[in-house]
């Protein structure tokens, strides 16, 4: 049908009164009018898709950009459609389908939608850093500190507080290199202004503190700075899938000096970069997110974190959902800006990492760790943060130590309570602290069937409480372990260590080769409480005191309730089910297996 103009689209002066019937040149006017309005080139349908984005309440990405599920590339249409939600504040929806794209930018608040996980996918097509970027700015310098800051102050005097206003975030970090690994890791913490007097910039809340001395104060010898972030403050993305290219160090979403960021249902597979990558911002939340199969080749490039948390991040929450077949599922790093405080990862569901599920490279203060499942991994928990809680997960079959602490300076504060480590093929222990730690407690786990130890702490800790914890079955890969003992030889902390506390402890052993309940002696740990601790099962020691080395310290009260379980004699008769119940008894150390076949 030709089009018609619509300015040729009037008939006669009629009369006045009731309108008729339509004629007959009714419906070809009203398809060409249609017509006009649908086609993409089309001068007038173009102003009147204008007109109804202002008036809907959403910016849909296909109908008004055209972003479409084809093997076209979609990234400027995509940007255009993301950059109008920005402009008019409207939520962005994305269209069912696989959408090819380079990398998105959000330039200001907005949410980005699209119809779920596995509907909506976004398959980057590889160039810049990531999918979707939401990034804001940051002023280098913007003051030097001129009075030390202690951990607590709520207050900081600088040379100058020109452009600085109550609501501000700001950054305050030091030059101090606090780890010999990567000398561009610096202490440093995000902070919300109060209010401007003078020189002085009062806090909403208390600075946390440096690591550069164990007082944790930013010296003026240290040469602290304050830097002012311009963030990008409300930005989410829900409901979508992200598919990337395994052979490229690009990642899924990438948060730079931002503020409020909710990352809602989303799915990510296949790059070899990083799933959701954290930098320097503030109030970030992560719920029912997917992760699977990123690439693990730090080698050339390809990190395959599912998620990290890097620089001066604050409040960063991730909760539910799973992850399997990553490097990491989760860790921190640090940069020139400082290091991730105040990061909780609970109720995620981890397996088949290839290193550890959950870790922190040498960054971080006030890391929790919760309620977590962790399956088949490589490991299950390494840490080498400051103020760490690691508690109620479930770790199950991991090749080396289930939870470990990992050497870097001032390791304080660290709390492993209430979890459950079951099996280990290989010859770890189950919770290791191989460095030095200041302020640490173990209690209330349940250790079953560690390769090594059940429990092995550095002899240079300090503060250290080992208290209610099960463990039964230590060194099923090796011989001569322990279900507790100081050891690794690590480097012992001078003036601090000491003060160790092994109260209520249950030790339970089925079998397994020279095997011992504690050793504290053999790398100098004295002065410790050893009381409680309750013993039970097959060991090689002939008495009490060989099941407990821990010379120059107070034992008491320490039962060993049987030194070895009940024997079951006689014939198993060729009975299949027999053999396998006594084999599991006998492993479990509740009896001793005398039968025959």
């Amino acid at each position: 049908m030709a089009r018609v103009p619509i300015a040729n689209l009037k008939g006669p002066q009629g009369n006045q009164g009731p309108r008729g019937l339509p004629g007959v040149n009714a419906v070809p006017a009203d398809e060409a009018v249609a017509e006009y309005l649908a086609a993409e080139d089309s001068e007038t349908g173009q102003a009147f898709r204008d007109t109804l984005r202002t008036i809907r309440d959403r910016i849909d990405a296909a109908a008004d950009f055209g972003v479409k599920p084809t093997n076209a590339d979609n990234t400027a249409a995509l940007q255009a459609a993301l950059n109008a939600a920005v402009e008019l504040g409207k939520p962005l929806d994305l269209p069912p389908g696989v959408i090819k794209s380079g990398t998105v930018q959000a330039t200001g608040p907005v949410s980005i939608v699209g119809k779920g996980k596995g509907v909506t996918k976004i398959q980057h097509l590889g160039t810049g850093s990531a999918a979707i970027v939401a990034a804001g700015t940051v002023v280098v310098s913007a003051a030097t500190v001129t009075a030390n800051v202690a951990p607590g102050a709520t207050s900081i005097v600088v040379n100058s507080t020109a452009g600085i206003v109550a609501g501000d975030l700001i950054i305050l970090r030091d030059n101090y290199s606090y780890t010999s690994t990567d000398a561009s890791y610096k202490s440093g913490e995000m902070l919300r202004v109060k209010s401007v007097a003078g020189t002085t910039i009062n806090l909403h809340g208390a600075v946390v503190g440096s690591w550069a001395a164990l007082d944790g104060v930013y010296s003026t010898a240290n040469l602290p700075l304050i830097s002012r972030i311009n963030p990008l403050r409300g930005v989410t993305v829900s409901d979508l899938s992200l598919v990337g290219n395994p052979t490229l160090g690009t990642g899924a979403i990438r948060v730079d000096f931002c503020d409020k960021v909710a990352l809602t249902n989303v799915d990510v597979e296949q790059f070899g970069g990083f799933g959701i990558g954290i930098n320097n911002s503030r109030d970030v939340t992560v719920s029912g997110y997917t992760a699977r199969d990123l690439t693990d080749d730090v080698a050339n490039g390809l990190a395959g974190y599912a998620i990290y948390a890097k620089g001066a991040c604050q409040n960063i929450t991730v909760n539910g959902g799973s992850i399997s077949r990553v490097r990491h599922g989760f860790t921190t790093m640090g940069d020139w800006y400082g290091m991730p405080h105040n990061v909780a990862i609970s109720s995620v569901t981890l397996s088949e990492t290839t290193a550890a599920a959950l870790d922190t490279h040498a960054a971080g203060e006030g890391i929790t760790f919760s309620d977590n499942p962790i399956m088949n991994c490589f490991q299950g928990v390494t840490s080498r943060a400051r103020k760490v809680v690691i508690q109620g997960n479930m770790i199950v079959g991991t090749y080396g130590s289930h939870v470990m602490t990992l050497a870097e300076e001032n390791l304080r504060d660290y709390v492993i309570r209430n979890n459950t480590i079951w099996g280990s093929p290989g010859g770890s222990s189950a919770i290791t602290a191989r460095n030095p730690v200041i302020a640490l407690t173990i209690e209330g786990n349940v250790i079953i069937d560690a390769g090594a130890d059940g429990i092995m702490v550095n002899p240079g800790s300090s503060t250290v409480a080992i208290v209610r914890n099960t463990i039964r079955n230590v060194g099923r890969a090796l011989a001569n372990r322990y279900h507790i003992r100081a050891g690794n030889s690590g480097t012992v902390v001078p003036g601090v260590s000491g003060g160790w506390t092994i109260v209520d402890n249950l030790f339970l052993q089925g079998s397994g080769s020279a095997i011992r309940a504690i050793d504290l002696s053999t790398d100098g740990v004295t002065g410790a409480v050893v009381y409680g601790n309750k013993i039970a099962g097959a060991y090689a020691a002939g008495s009490l005191a060989g099941l407990i080395l821990a010379t120059g310290s107070i034992v008491q009260n320490n039962p060993w309730i049987t030194q070895a379980p009940p024997a079951v004699t006689g014939s198993r008769g060729g009975n299949a089910a027999v053999d396998s119940l006594v084999t599991v008894l006998a492993e479990r150390g509740i009896i001793t297996n005398n039968t025959t076949a």
